[in-house]
């Protein structure tokens, strides 16, 4: 999409317009008293041109002075002690208001009584502004103070609608992803090779039909039970209707794939009972040689990476860790030996961490890292996989430390 700075600026002439008069009426500019000597803003919104300009045009045209810059010193702590300033000054307030209003209520109480008494009734009104009662009775009327369990409850349950309207707001979010994700699905199968054909090409209007609704004022003015009325006659039209054909082939094939993936599991344990190496390794503590022994771990090791190739990442991390079982296994290893074997392991606990990561399982992949790096401190592999692991799980900062590391082990030649 290009779009010139000066065509930008047109589209946000009402924004800036609105951006102004909000200055104006929110900030109390208006009047011949005001004296402003800086302004400052905070938020990357305020580095737009229009924007500053906007803010500069609101503060001069409603006061004396002539503000030429704007200042970015401000931070967080500044907004929250002027958000708690501006929330304390709006509490006396409501607090002063409430207290004119029951001394006018009590005003008027005293009028209804003394009405020949004159000048007297002013003087009353103002004894009762001063030290209000809590409750006062005249001519069988009586006006009340909410107590403090009073205003708890009206608090809570302002809380509580809050907190619906959250969750109303959330599903609501939910179910405009779900949307938006279908839509961007179909249009994605469109152009895959075994699919594409059965997606038929009336469908677009469709999409991009869905596609405005989203970001329309119906949908944004519609409640949750319109939202899940659209969706369920969203799936309606997509899944039974328009693109029938292409998600009976979907399923078919997933379908078919765990069913070849039961197969192999259930031929790769025929294959094991027969060769004497079955699921009773589980529990083999026998001592055996360190060649034997190897054997075994390096049988396990590539049958997990052949499942692992056929994308069966589920049994391949069985057989990964079925491995690993047997590597704890070795007895009288020589320092040469061992050496042999903690590399094996190390290599075993990558493809590990890897399927859990395929498997979507970041901390499981988590824990078999660190373990890997418990072996090898310095691996250059460990560390990048652990790092990958990291930034799914948005640990930014441990990613990057980790990638630090490891780009240091490669200059070192440390891997």
């Amino acid at each position: 999409l290009k779009l010139t700075r000066s065509s930008y600026v047109t589209i946000c002439k009402e924004v800036k317009n609105n951006l102004i008069q909000f200055i104006t009426e929110g900030a109390n500019l208006e009047g011949d008293d005001n004296q402003i000597t800086s302004v400052e803003v905070l938020g990357g919104g305020c580095r737009i041109p229009w924007v500053q300009d906007a803010i500069l045009e609101a503060v001069n045209k409603s006061t004396t002075t002539d503000i030429t810059t704007l200042s970015h010193g401000l931070d967080d702590t500044s907004m929250a002690l002027g958000a708690a300033l501006i929330g304390e000054q709006q509490q006396k307030q409501k607090i002063a208001t409430t207290m004119e209003d029951l001394a006018a209520l009590i005003g008027e109480q005293q009028k209804t009584t003394t009405k020949e008494e004159g000048d007297d009734d002013v003087e009353m009104e103002e004894a009762e502004s001063e030290a209000p009662d809590t409750t006062t009775a005249k001519n069988d009327t009586t006006t009340t103070i909410p107590n403090n369990d009073e205003r708890r409850k009206r608090l809570l349950e302002q809380e509580k609608n809050m907190a619906a309207s959250d969750e109303e707001m959330r599903l609501k979010a939910d179910i405009r992803n779900k949307i938006e994700s279908r839509v961007l699905e179909i249009r994605s199968a469109k152009h895959n090779i075994k699919y594409g054909h059965l997606i038929p090409a009336t469908i677009d209007t469709y999409l991009n039909e869905s596609d405005d609704w989203l970001f329309s004022e119906d949908c944004d003015n519609a409640t949750l039970e319109q939202m899940q009325v659209k969706y369920n006659s969203f799936l309606q039209k997509t899944e039974q209707d328009l693109c029938k054909d292409y998600y009976a082939a979907v399923k078919k094939d997933n379908l078919d794939k765990e069913r070849l993936m039961e197969e192999e599991a259930a031929q790769a344990q025929l294959e094991r009972n027969a060769e004497g190496d079955g699921d009773e390794e589980d529990h083999d503590n026998r001592r055996l040689p360190k060649k034997r022994r190897m054997e075994i771990v390096l049988k396990n090791k590539t049958e997990a990476n052949e499942l692992f190739s056929d994308g069966n990442y589920k049994f391949a991390a069985a057989r990964y860790t079925k491995a690993l079982s047997h590597c704890y296994k070795f007895v009288d290893l020589s320092p040469d030996d061992q050496k042999e074997v903690n590399a094996v392991k190390l290599s075993v606990n990558l493809n590990l961490a890897l399927s859990y990561m395929k498997l979507q399982n970041p901390n499981q992949a988590l824990r078999v890292c660190n373990d890997a790096l418990g072996i090898d401190e310095n691996s250059v592999k460990a560390l990048y996989r652990r790092a990958s692991v990291h930034y799914e799980l948005k640990k930014y900062d441990l990613a990057k430390a980790d990638v630090q590391k490891a780009m240091k082990n490669l200059e070192e030649g440390t891997t």
